[in-house]
């Protein structure tokens, strides 16, 4: 029989989805740090990091990311859904 084989192909959606949210919210942790940092002096010396502009689109970015990757699972879901309903 070849539906558990199927099956599994399915559920590689949910995982790709998945580790798409790790990605983006491992992106937004980046900049949540970057922005608690902004205007600190930096131990090497270095001038503090001072765009703003530019992590808030880096947010809004990894929102976008972490959106799509919920529909991913989504879809998965649904499509392993309707796999069993054709079974069943």
């Amino acid at each position: 029989m070849t539906s558990p084989r199927y099956c599994a192909g399915m559920s590689s959606l949910t995982s790709i989805g998945a580790a798409g949210m790790q990605a983006a919210s491992a992106r937004l942790q980046g900049v949540a740090n970057r922005v608690a940092r902004m205007g600190v002096s930096r131990p090497d010396g270095a001038a503090p990091e001072t765009d703003l502009a530019g992590a808030m689109v880096d947010a809004m970015l990894a929102s976008t990311d972490f959106k799509a990757a919920t529909k991913i699972v989504e879809i998965g879901r649904k499509m392993d859904q309707a796999t069993l309903d054709m079974i069943a």
